[in-house]
């Protein structure tokens, strides 16, 4: 009985060592970057690193934005070969009836 409690605990203290693991590297990721940065800059240095981010992230957009009219332009087109090939289609018929 003993045994399966710590079967089902092992896995538990696996997944929060893990966790105190990366926690310690992130503190030690961002006591560096401070550092590096210095106190008096790290505020600015965020408001441009959000703004890069956002500009970035507004030219993906514009780019998404032209291939997806290029798709809805190319499913236009196909839309109206394919009418137009029913049109024909209906018309045989009608004429062969």
């Amino acid at each position: 009985m003993g045994l399966q409690w710590l079967e089902a605990a092992l896995p538990l203290g696996i997944i929060v060592g893990m966790l105190c693991v990366m926690g310690n590297a992130q503190y030690y990721i961002h006591k560096v970057l401070m550092a590096a940065l210095g106190k008096k800059g790290q505020k600015a240095h965020r408001v441009d690193f959000i703004q890069g981010c956002n500009e970035a992230k507004s030219r993906r957009l514009e780019a998404l934005t032209v291939q997806l009219r290029g798709h809805l332009e190319g499913l236009d087109l196909l839309t109206e070969i394919v009418a137009m090939n029913i049109g024909e289609e209906n018309q045989l018929q009608s004429d062969n009836s």
